[in-house]
C-alpha cells in the first residue's frame, strides 16, 4: 500500500469517527444544529476524499447520504431517527471498506454492489422518494392512465413508475430516456408532455417537458436503486406481484432448499460460517431470478441470525421464500457487519505532538547519560580512583534506569487508542437489538476517553458485544415486568471504563433483574457442571460465577429467568488471552455488573523467573497466586497425574521440567518448590527447581518457524544477553 492510500485511510477513519460521534449525539438531541452541520461536513469531506482516490462506489453512496443530511440542515424540524440510523449504517459499511483496503491496498471488489444496496436504503429514507405509497396528488390519475395504455402488460408488472425530469436536466448532462431504459425488468414505457396543450412553436428545446410512465417486473427496491440518481423526480407504486413471480424456478427452489438443509446441521463447529454462507447463497439465488424483495428479506434475516447467534430468523425467511410458511419478515437487528467484523487497529496513527516532544526530550537526556558513562570509562582507563569511578557509575546507572523507564512508558503511550474507538459501535447495536426483542433500552457510556493498547482495543469488540447483547436480551426485563417492579419502562445499560494504575477496568452494568443464583445451580447440576452437594455448599457469588463454565448452555435462556451465562465462557477466554480477568456482581432485582480488568499494555509484562531442568524460564506475574514449599509426601498420584491439598482444596500439580522435555529425577528431594497459578479461572501448580526474581520485561512474540510454538507467550533478553522464554501458563495446563 502506497503512502497516498495510507493517508487516505488515516483521514477517512478520523472523519468516520467524527461523524459517528455526531450522529450518536444527535440521537440524544436531534435538534442540535451544530451537530447536523458537523455531520454534513464530515460526509462531504469523505465524498471528496473518495473522488481523489477514484473510489467511485464510496462517492456514490456518500453523495446520497449527503443529500439526506443537506435536507435535514435546511429543515426547521429535528432530524428524523431513520435518517440517523441509515447514516450510521452507511458509516459501518464504509468502515468495512476501509478495513479491506487496509489489508489489500485496493478498493474492495464487492463495493459497487454493496453501495447500490446502501443507496437504495438511503433512497427509501428520503422524503422525496416515497415507495409503495401514494407519491403525488394526481397519483390515481397517472396510474390509471398507465393501466389503460399498458393493457395486458399491467398484470405482469410489480412496480409502476412516473418520472418527471427537471426542466434543466439536459443542461446538467442528464439523459432521461437512457436512465429509464436502465430500469431492471422494464416492460413498457409511455411518453407524454407535462403540458398537453404545448406546441412546437412555444416549447423550449433546451428544457425537458417530458412526463415518463413505465412498468417494471422488478420489485420497487430494485427500481429505486436504479433511479436513485433522480429520486426527487420519481414516484413509484408497488403493484400486486404476478402469480408467476411468486414461485422461483425449480432450480432456484432446489438451491434454496439446500440452504435450509445446511441450517439443520446441529454441530457447533463453524455455525456462524454456515449462517453467513446460507444467507449469502440464498440472496444470490433470489436476485438472479429477479425477486429483489425476497432477497432483501433474506439478507435482513441473515443479519439477524448472525446477530442473535441463532438460525431461526434465516430459516423462517427461507421458508417464506419457498412458500413453506407465511411468516413476516424478521425484525431489523444489528448489521452483520457490526457483529462479524471486529475493530481493526489502524497501521498508522496520528500522535499528539506533546508525546513526540516528550520522546525528543528523553532522547536528549539519554545522550547526556551516555556521555557521562563514556566520561567514567575514560577515568577508569586513566587509572582514577576505582571507588570514585564506581560511585559515579552507580549514579549514572540510576539515572539511566529512570530515563529508560520513562522512555518505555512514553513509547507505550504512543501506541494506545481511546476506548471510544470500540465504544462508539455499540449504541446502534443496543438500540436495534432491543427493538428486535420488543424492549426499549438506552446505552450510556462513561470514560470512553480512557486509553489502552491498540491490540487490546482491537480484541475487545467481541467480548463486549457478547456481554451487551446478553444484557439486552436476558438482563433487562420486559416492559410489563419492569412496570410491576416500579422501574422505568426504559432499561439502562452503562458501559464505563477507567484507568486503575497499570490496569484498565471496564464495566457493563444494567438495571435489570439480576441473576437468579438458584436457577444457575439448577442448570449447572442439569448440565453436569457440578454435583448437588458441591452446589449447595457454594455461596451465591460462587454459584453465579459458574455461568463462565463451558457447557453452561443456552437452555438457561428459554426459562426467561436469568440466562446471562450463555456463552460467557468465551468472554472469559477472550479476556484471559489478553492477560485480563472478568467477574460478575449481581444484585437481585437491581441489576448486574460484568467487570473486566485488563492490562494497560500487552508489550510490557511483569514476570517472575524460575528454573527447571537447569534452564531459566519466566511466568507472568499476574497468573501467580502464591509460591510455597511442601513436603513431597503431601503429593498424591491421581491416575496419570499428581495433586496436593492446599487449604482443603485439591490442586493439580505439573512438573515443569518433565512437561518441557527436561526431565530429571526429583524423587530424592524431600521438599518441592511450588508455584500456585490461576489459568482460565482454574487453579493449578507447577513444580520448579528454583524461584528467581521479579522483573518488568518487553515481551517479543514468537515469529517465523517458531510462531506456532505452543506453551510459549514470547521471549525477552536478560541483562547478560541470554534469551528468557516467557511461558503461556494456560496452554501448559491444557
Amino acid at each position: 500500500m502506497n503512502e497516498f492510500v495510507e493517508q487516505f485511510l488515516l483521514e477517512c477513519r478520523e472523519l468516520v469517527a467524527q461523524a459517528t460521534d455526531d450522529l450518536i449525539a444527535l440521537e440524544e438531541n436531534p435538534g442540535d444544529r451544530e451537530r447536523i452541520d458537523s455531520t454534513f461536513r464530515a460526509f462531504h469531506t469523505l465524498k471528496g476524499a473518495a473522488g481523489i482516490v477514484e473510489f467511485a462506489a464510496m462517492g456514490r453512496m456518500l453523495h446520497v447520504a449527503e443529500d439526506l443530511l443537506s435536507a435535514a440542515r435546511a429543515s426547521a424540524t429535528a432530524i428524523r431517527p431513520n435518517v440517523l440510523s441509515e447514516c450510521l449504517t452507511a458509516l459501518d459499511m464504509l468502515s468495512r471498506w476501509l478495513d479491506a483496503m487496509e489489508g489489500s491496498g485496493e478498493v474492495p471488489p464487492a463495493a459497487e454492489a454493496e453501495a447500490d444496496q446502501m443507496i437504495a436504503r438511503l433512497a427509501l429514507t428520503s422524503d422525496a422518494a416515497p415507495v409503495a405509497v401514494a407519491a403525488a396528488v394526481d397519483d390515481h390519475d397517472w396510474l390509471e392512465t398507465l393501466r389503460t395504455k399498458a393493457g395486458a402488460a399491467f398484470s405482469q408488472a410489480r412496480t409502476a413508475i412516473r418520472y418527471r425530469p427537471d426542466t434543466d436536466a439536459y443542461l446538467r448532462g442528464e439523459d432521461p430516456l437512457a436512465l429509464i431504459a436502465g430500469v431492471p425488468g422494464l416492460l413498457q414505457i409511455a411518453l407524454g408532455l407535462r403540458d398537453a396543450t404545448a406546441s412546437l412553436a412555444t416549447m423550449d428545446p433546451y428544457a425537458s417537458a417530458l412526463d415518463i410512465l413505465a412498468l417494471s417486473a422488478a420489485g420497487s427496491d430494485d427500481v429505486a436503486r436504479a433511479l436513485a440518481g433522480a429520486r426527487d423526480q420519481v414516484a413509484l407504486r408497488s403493484l400486486a406481484a404476478p402469480a408467476a413471480a411468486t414461485a422461483a424456478p425449480e432450480m432456484a427452489r432446489t438451491l434454496l432448499s439446500a440452504q435450509l438443509g445446511l441450517l439443520q446441521e446441529t454441530s457447533p463447529d463453524g455455525f456462524l460460517g454456515r449462517l453467513a454462507s446460507a444467507g449469502r447463497s440464498a440472496v444470490n439465488v433470489l436476485r438472479h431470478v429477479g425477486d429483489g424483495v425476497a432477497a432483501d428479506t433474506v439478507a435482513t434475516a441473515a443479519d439477524a441470525a448472525i446477530a442473535q447467534n441463532s438460525a431461526a430468523p434465516l430459516v423462517a425467511a427461507l421458508e417464506q421464500a419457498l412458500g413453506i410458511a407465511a411468516a413476516p419478515p424478521a425484525a431489523v437487528t444489528p448489521d452483520a457487519a457490526l457483529v462479524a467484523v471486529p475493530v481493526v487497529a489502524p497501521r498508522a496513527l496520528r500522535v499528539d505532538m506533546d508525546r513526540i516532544d516528550a520522546l525528543v526530550k528523553l532522547s536528549g537526556e539519554l545522550i547526556v547519560v551516555k556521555n557521562a558513562i563514556g566520561h567514567v570509562a575514560r577515568l577508569v582507563h586513566d587509572g582514577s580512583d576505582p571507588g570514585a569511578a564506581a560511585a559515579a557509575l552507580r549514579r549514572q546507572h540510576a539515572l539511566f534506569e529512570r530515563l529508560a523507564a520513562e522512555l518505555q512508558g512514553a513509547v507505550l503511550r504512543i501506541r494506545v487508542l481511546p476506548l471510544r474507538t470500540v465504544f462508539r459501535r455499540f449504541p446502534k447495536l443496543v438500540r436495534e437489538t432491543a427493538v428486535s426483542v420488543g424492549k426499549t433500552v438506552r446505552l450510556l457510556t462513561e470514560g470512553d476517553a480512557t486509553e489502552a493498547d491498540a491490540t487490546i482495543v482491537d480484541a475487545l469488540f467481541e467480548p463486549l458485544l457478547h456481554v451487551l447483547r446478553n444484557a439486552v436480551d436476558h438482563g433487562i426485563e420486559d416492559t410489563a415486568r419492569r412496570a410491576e417492579a416500579g422501574k422505568s419502562t426504559i432499561g439502562t445499560i452503562t458501559l464505563r471504563a477507567r484507568r486503575d494504575a497499570d490496569s484498565v477496568m471496564i464495566e457493563i452494568e444494567d438495571d435489570g433483574g439480576g441473576i437468579d443464583a438458584g436457577r444457575v445451580r439448577e442448570v449447572a447440576q442439569a448440565r453436569g457442571i457440578a454435583g448437588a452437594e458441591v452446589l449447595d455448599a457454594m455461596t451465591d457469588a460462587e454459584a453465579i460465577d459458574l455461568v463462565f463454565a463451558a457447557g453452561f448452555s443456552t437452555a438457561a435462556t428459554v426459562t426467561n429467568l436469568s440466562g446471562r451465562g450463555v456463552g460467557m465462557d468465551s468472554v472469559r477466554t477472550a479476556v484471559g488471552q489478553l492477560g485480563g480477568q472478568v467477574s460478575i456482581d449481581s444484585r437481585p432485582g437491581q441489576g448486574t455488573i460484568v467487570r473486566m480488568v485488563l492490562p494497560f499494555s500487552l508489550m510490557l509484562t511483569r514476570v517472575m523467573t524460575v528454573e527447571a531442568g537447569g534452564q531459566s524460564f519466566a511466568l507472568p506475574l499476574d497468573t501467580i497466586i502464591e509460591t510455597t514449599i511442601i513436603d513431597r509426601d503431601r503429593i498424591t498420584a491421581i491416575g496419570a497425574g499428581r495433586a496436593f491439598a492446599l487449604r482443603d482444596r485439591t490442586v493439580p500439580l505439573i512438573d515443569l521440567a518433565e512437561t518441557l522435555g527436561l526431565a530429571q529425577d526429583t524423587s530424592q528431594k524431600p521438599h518441592a518448590k511450588i508455584v500456585v497459578m490461576s489459568a482460565a479461572g482454574q487453579l493449578g501448580a507447577l513444580e520448579v527447581d528454583r524461584l528467581g526474581e521479579r522483573m518488568d520485561v518487553m515481551l517479543k512474540p514468537m515469529e517465523g518457524l517458531l510462531g506456532g510454538m505452543r506453551g510459549v507467550a514470547g521471549t525477552t533478553l536478560l541483562g547478560d544477553g541470554r534469551v528468557l522464554v516467557v511461558l503461556d501458563v494456560a496452554e501448559i495446563f491444557q
